[in-house]
């Protein structure tokens, strides 16, 4: 955890991660990701779980998960740009993850992906793969996240063919505060 000094003079541990959930009418789906994220080997993490004006029980199901960690933001319906951004302006982590709300991550994503960062200050954005699935859990063929196409010139791989998978990247903070939001 990382320390900060509140208004009232009192220490703050802040999480070193933000996972940033964006949701809409995907409650089936929402719990599970929720308990992927929560269940990752690397425990320094907040989850900001950004309602995009859902018209299910997103709500309620939330509510029902009781994790101190769990942050949650109803919005109206403005679209994933606008409640990624929501979530980014929220984010208290150095790092900002996002997994999607019908997606999983496996337990040491984290655990994987954050030393890096850690040891690697020049390094922004680490990714690793991710495997597509059926509504039932099931692995299908489709893999994301696959090697640069022009190995060493990673600018010309991402403008020719976007070789990172979404899900499973964590960014520096610093990325977004420079480059800009979605």
């Amino acid at each position: 955890m990382i320390s900060d000094w509140n208004s009232g003079g009192a220490v703050v541990l802040l999480p070193k991660v933000t996972v940033l959930i964006p949701t809409y009418n995907r409650a089936p789906y929402l719990s599970d990701a929720i308990w992927s994220v929560l269940g990752q080997i690397y425990k320094n993490f907040e989850v900001i779980v950004i309602d995009d004006g859902s018209t299910d029980n997103t709500c309620q199901l939330i509510y029902s998960i009781h994790d101190h960690r769990i942050r949650y933001l109803h919005q109206s319906h403005r679209g994933i740009s606008a409640a990624l951004n929501a979530g980014i302006r929220l984010a208290r982590g150095l790092y900002i993850a996002r997994l999607d709300s019908d997606d999983l991550w496996l337990p040491h994503m984290l655990e994987t992906l954050v030393p890096v960062l850690d040891a690697r200050p020049e390094v922004g954005v680490v990714y690793a793969k991710g495997q597509a699935m059926d509504n039932r859990g099931r692995r299908l063929a489709h893999i994301q996240g696959r090697g640069e196409r022009f190995p060493g010139d990673i600018l010309r791989s991402l403008a020719y063919d976007d070789c990172t998978c979404n899900i499973a990247l964590v960014a520096r903070r610093v990325c977004f505060d420079r480059v800009g939001l979605y």
